[in-house]
């Protein structure tokens, strides 16, 4: 008789677990969220390295990091995927990382950017995104000008 008290709550602890994850599902939910892919040239070639920062507002939604041109925005602020919107963008690719400390163990000045400054900034590039599940796929075509 004591085996089955003892067993009941288990059997109902388990139940319960089974339920929660049949609601919540694998994964947890995505709220509609996507990965983000694109490419980033200057000019026309493609950028070696850098970072594409997607805005809305004043906070950053997400980030790709630039390799041979191309970029993935993955997780935004620890959750998969971004949502559907109209974002401002910043462009950062650097020859020379700014205030980097350098083979002689002296720290640098401020960098030397591989793309015109303005693209670096949200507020100064001009650059926007239209990230929708039909248009998850973003090109963004600097000009050294």
């Amino acid at each position: 008789m004591k085996n089955a008290f003892i067993r009941q709550p288990l059997l109902n602890v388990a139940a319960a677990c089974l339920l929660l994850t049949a609601i919540v599902g694998c994964g947890g939910p995505t709220d509609g969220r996507m990965n983000v892919t694109g490419t980033a040239t200057i000019d026309g070639t493609p950028l070696p390295d850098g970072t594409v920062t997607f805005y809305k507002g004043s906070s950053s939604s997400g980030v790709g990091i630039i390799t041979n041109g191309a970029f993935t925005v993955s997780e935004s602020g620890g959750t998969d995927g971004m949502q559907s919107g109209t974002y401002q963008v910043a462009i950062q690719s650097w020859e020379v990382e700014p205030f980097a400390v350098g083979d002689d163990g002296q720290m640098g000045g401020p960098g030397k950017s591989r793309i015109p400054e303005k693209y670096n900034s949200s507020e100064t590039s001009e650059l926007t995104a239209d990230i929708s599940a039909e248009n998850a796929d973003v090109t963004f075509s600097l000009t050294s000008e």
